[in-house]
């Protein structure tokens, strides 16, 4: 049964889900329909996890997500490794960026990215699986999928001819004299913490004419017997007692899967479950054009208050709302951060007021807030607040679209980048007019970054990075060389990595032909050696507010995307206007100075009309005889 949102949505209202904001987002897929892993989306993931005959393993991912990218390979040699072990457990992902399954990943409780859950076989829809906490690394999550497709036969919920149990020297004999229904019998000879004899024994299963068993090493007889002098080993039993050692340099789960499928007479056909049938159609359907899809890159060099807005409405209405509770610390750092935005952002006056509303809507009186509740206030803070032209709309973009956060492939890029120049941003605007400190800002920014950007590793890297910021931050020039710095370090660090993109590397910013001077003379692209003098003075130029680009939309365009309002420096401080207070707009107000003015002006000549009128009525009165 599809999920229903409202019902799954941890208990939101409907009054408050109606309002919830219906982001049409888009991001790039990490996986394809030719990886070997179930594509899920929100209408399947229920029929297909719940109440299966099989126990599932589930990445929650977003596209979005640095980390996400370098972890895809890992997840691909998974669901590789483990496509013979369907009959006990399924390998599958699913994409917490798409608008489609926000309410699904809030329903399972993702807080984070990547997050990897299990699901027993025969897991009631009220199940949320367990969550994998230890090393996400492609032996960690293959030893802990052993476990668990062992706790299935264990349990009883699969039924299967698998036996895990190591065998003794009676199972030996009775396959000799033919009490078995193997042709063939394969002995794995390894220690008890190993895996490899469990991985091989559920790559075999397609095979049903040869049987595969562990030995441990305690059993003696047996090492004995076939004299096994190291572990693991495999041997072959054949029918008549005699066998062969296949194990000889190689002794690896791969090696032992190649040499056992070569004596594999006949494979049983495996059978898709009509659930992940649909799935993947489904899927397909929703995403094979975006699998070959290209965009066209942003410029980086630019910085485009689209980018701005989009990571703004991306930030308050989901990465924010994955949290069913906001409390504690969480609630102050929130609202120190959405209080820092409403005094520096420099955006429109329409946006400053929602800032200014959200804020007004997180008291100091209060330590916790439900995601409901906090939903609600983001749509409310946008209630009745006039955009430029006069209409009622979101101020906050209801569709995400980047300028030149736009990356060469829609799962490049966007958000994080977003995010990175908005810090920048707000670094250089957050002047001593706004009474924040260079401390402050950073400080903020940091403890937003712990408790709501959803990249766990990207979360992890930046809070220890800025740990020891009241020793190196003490002014606000301080606090934008200290993140200028630090982006570079991350520049430097996520060079090559599978979330770059092609079409733009990662560089020690600013270009040499963004900014000559900023470099040394002489210095080379592998060792800056930079005058930060020069670069402090070409940051505060390329993030202030009079660089900030305005990209008009075309002529049709949603009002939530319309910039009608121009960035300057009057903008910073969000003052809103009288007129719209009272309901005018600045046309509005322009048409009733003409008007005004072409009265005034009327008047005056009708005045001087009947004055001159008078003198001559008069004239003519002093000379009749």
């Amino acid at each position: 049964k599809p999920l229903d949102r409202p019902a799954i949505a941890l208990g939101l209202q409907s009054n408050f889900m109606s309002l919830q904001y219906n982001q049409r987002l888009s991001y790039g897929v990490l996986y394809s329909s030719a990886d070997q892993m179930v594509l899920l989306e929100n209408d399947t993931i229920s029929s297909v996890i719940h109440n299966s005959p099989s126990a599932w393993v589930v990445e929650f991912y977003s596209s979005f997500c640095g980390h996400c990218h370098a972890f895809a390979p890992t997840w691909k040699k998974l669901a590789k490794m483990a496509k013979d072990w369907k009959q006990l457990i399924h390998v599958a992902a699913i994409d917490c960026a798409e608008e489609r399954n926000l309410a699904t990943c809030v329903h399972y409780q993702i807080e984070g990215y990547p997050s990897v859950k299990f699901f027993n076989a025969s897991a009631p829809s009220s199940n949320l699986g367990k969550t994998f906490t230890g090393e996400r690394t492609l032996l960690g999550i293959i030893h802990e999928m052993v476990k668990v497709a062992e706790l299935q036969k264990t349990l009883g919920l699969i039924r299967t001819d698998l036996d895990f149990v190591p065998i003794r020297k009676e199972f030996v004999s009775s396959f000799v004299e033919g009490k078995t229904s193997y042709d063939e019998l394969a002995l794995i000879f390894e220690v008890p913490t190993s895996y490899i004899g469990r991985e091989v024994m559920l790559d075999m299963m397609k095979c049903p004419g040869l049987g595969v068993r562990r030995v441990l090493s305690r059993n003696k007889f047996l090492v004995e017997k076939y004299a096994i002098k190291k572990f693991p080993s495999l041997i072959v039993v054949h029918r008549r007692g005699t066998f062969k050692e296949l194990s000889h340099d190689e002794k690896t789960h791969a090696s032992y899967k190649k040499s056992l499928e070569e004596l594999c007479l006949g494979v049983k056909p495996s059978v898709e479950l009509p659930e992940i049938t649909e799935a993947m159609t489904l899927y397909k359907r929703l995403h094979g054009k975006a699998e070959k899809r290209k965009q066209e890159a942003g410029s980086s060099s630019e910085v485009y208050m689209q980018d701005l807005e989009s990571g703004l409405s991306f930030m308050l209405n989901v990465e924010v709302a994955t949290k069913p509770i906001i409390q504690g610390d969480e609630y102050l750092a929130l609202r120190n951060f959405i209080g820092m935005l409403a005094k520096c952002f420099p955006g429109r006056p329409s946006l400053g007021q929602v800032l200014n509303n959200l804020h007004a809507k997180l008291p100091l009186t209060r330590t916790n807030i439900f995601r409901s509740e906090y939903l609600y206030n983001v749509q409310r803070s946008q209630a009745n607040v006039k955009l430029d032209g006069g209409s009622n709309a979101h101020p906050l973009p209801k569709k995400v679209k980047w300028a030149a956060c736009s990356g060469s492939k829609p799962e490049y890029r966007g958000y994080p980048c977003s995010l990175w120049t908005l810090f920048h941003t707000l670094t250089v605007n957050c002047g001593s007019s706004h009474q924040l400190t260079g401390l402050d800002v950073l400080s903020r920014i940091r403890e937003f970054i712990r408790y709501f950007f959803s990249c766990e590793e990207c979360r992890k890297h930046f809070t220890a990075m800025s740990s020891n910021l009241s020793n190196e931050v003490h002014s606000h020039n301080e606090a934008i060389l200290w993140l200028w710095r630090g982006h570079n370090k991350v520049n430097d660090r996520l060079a090559g990595d599978q979330s770059e993109d092609p079409k733009h590397p990662k560089i020690q910013f600013p270009s040499k032909d963004l900014c000559e001077e900023c470099r040394v003379p002489g210095s080379d692209d592998h060792n800056v050696q930079w005058n930060e003098a020069v670069v402090l003075e070409f940051l505060k130029n390329h993030y202030g507010v009079d660089n900030i680009r305005i990209k008009k939309p075309p002529a049709r365009s949603a009002p939530e995307l319309e910039d009608t309002d121009i960035v300057s420096k009057h903008s910073k401080r969000h003052s809103v206007s009288h007129l719209s207070i009272i309901g005018l707009s600045s046309i509005d107000a322009s048409m009733c100075l003409i008007l005004y003015s072409a009265i005034a002006f009327a008047v005056i000549a009708l005045y001087i009309y009947f004055i001159r009128r008078r003198r001559r009525i008069v004239r003519l009165h002093v000379h009749t005889p």
